[in-house]
């Protein structure tokens, strides 16, 4: 009987706790790539056939019309080497990151003042949305109604307040183009921010708020140690999502100045349009700018990742 069990024993080691955590955590792993795989063909499926296209695409000159001829590399050089293409990711540049830094700001600013209790404040959190929520194409042609800078109702409020005497073209002016194009982009993207973080402030502990009172911890401090920590996880990924679509609006500017005056408001978006149906009309010059553009894009999501990877692993 001793043998008999000795040698089961020796033959069926025993499995540690370490193991069947590591089996159990594989097991969970793949059970959750079985439920994700329906969604991700479907989603490979959509994204990966253009993004093929769009490389193949790019090694050709393709106008509109006409016959592909193959040209290698060119596209890319005629791109990287194009001044205009250099003032586009200038100007880019420039939009992206002062609308994102403003949304930030004011989105946080409102979110946090639609928490505290006052009368109208349902009213007021569903005003704040309509920037958003509105048609993009109606938004847009009021501003440029608003903006005129001949008959356009800001000029004239302006003069009745005695805070200009001429007219300003803002939408025709070197100057006034690019930061009035951004501040639109400001006044109809902040909302996103403001519902995403309103939200996530109504999940922050309220007894945290009351430990801190009691060690005397004012409001700037109770932002900083308590708020922001806790919200910072949605404020990550509101700020991932709201840079990709700004660094890829498109209709906000081609509607307003159209890349114009002198291409000062001309952005990637704008200058890939151009490329593709101005003057000539080349389709693999437009799909060699999306290429190009697309290894940034990638580089952000990335780094969302591991910043929300290391904080979930420091909790």
């Amino acid at each position: 009987m001793r043998s008999a069990t000795s040698q089961k024993s020796h033959l069926a080691p025993a499995v540690s706790s370490g193991d069947l955590r590591k089996i159990a955590k594989r097991n969970e792993t793949l059970t959750g790539y079985a439920f994700l795989m329906p969604a991700i063909l479907v989603l490979g499926f959509i994204l990966l056939i253009p993004f093929v296209q769009a490389c193949i695409l790019s090694f050709y000159d393709k106008p509109i019309g006409g016959e592909a001829s193959y040209v290698g590399l060119h596209n890319y050089v005629a791109t990287l080497t194009d001044p205009k293409f250099a003032t586009a990711v200038g100007n880019t540049v420039v939009f992206v990151v002062f609308s994102i830094a403003f949304k930030i700001v004011i989105g946080m600013s409102v979110a946090l003042a639609l928490t505290a209790e006052f009368p109208g404040r349902g009213l007021a959190r569903v005003a704040v949305l309509i920037p958003w929520a509105l048609p993009e194409i109606s938004a847009i042609l009021s501003w440029v109604w608003m903006l005129d800078g001949n008959v356009g109702a800001l000029n004239s409020i302006l003069r009745k307040l005695g805070l200009v005497t001429t007219n300003i073209y803002f939408l025709s002016d070197r100057d006034w183009a690019l930061p009035t194009v951004t501040a639109i982009n400001i006044w109809r993207g902040f909302p996103f921010f403001t519902l995403t973080l309103l939200a996530a402030l109504q999940t922050v502990d309220g007894k945290l708020y009351e430990a801190a009172e009691l060690d005397g911890a004012n409001a700037w401090h109770k932002f900083w140690y308590i708020t922001l920590p806790s919200i910072m996880p949605v404020l990550l990924v509101t700020t991932l999502l709201s840079t990709i679509w700004t660094t890829n609006s498109f209709t906000t500017i081609f509607v307003l100045t159209g890349g114009g005056p002198s291409d000062i408001t001309t952005t990637v978006p704008i200058y890939t349009y151009d490329e593709a149906f101005k003057g000539y009309g080349n389709l693999g010059r437009a799909a060699s700018v999306a290429v190009i553009t697309l290894p940034f894009i990638i580089a952000m999501i990335v780094f969302l990742m591991r910043v929300m990877r290391k904080r979930e692993e420091m909790e």
